[in-house]
């Protein structure tokens, strides 16, 4: 019984189907006083649904942003590293362009663009 999970009859907590008693309230899992066990028990087992994921917050960030914050970067005068400095200021603005085009990347391939 690994796909099922079991509801408390008292407390409504949702247990592992190996679980003997419920871990918030300490009620008896295994059933009714007339021996029935968690199989019989149909209004206390469901089926496990699957954990869904949360999508993270640089996903949810609209594509337009990302654009626009990427390219007023690569405009603006104010930088993390100088451009005057010869390789360096010219690298920290690629990565910059390399960062916005990963994660347009990722929200192309999650079909949020």
């Amino acid at each position: 019984m690994d796909d099922y999970q079991v509801v408390c009859p008292q407390c409504g907590e949702v247990q592992d189907d190996s679980a003997e008693c419920c871990l918030s309230c300490g009620a008896s899992l295994l059933g009714d006083d007339t021996g029935a066990t968690r199989a019989n028990n149909a209004a206390y087992i469901h089926e496990a649904k699957p954990i869904e994921q949360k999508t993270p917050w640089y996903n949810r960030i609209p594509w337009w942003v990302i654009v626009a914050v990427a390219a007023a970067y690569g405009i603006s005068p104010i930088d993390i590293i100088p451009d005057i400095i010869p390789v360096a200021g010219l690298v920290d603005d690629g990565g910059i362009f390399a960062v916005a085009a990963l994660m347009l990347y990722n929200q192309y391939r999650n079909n949020r663009v």
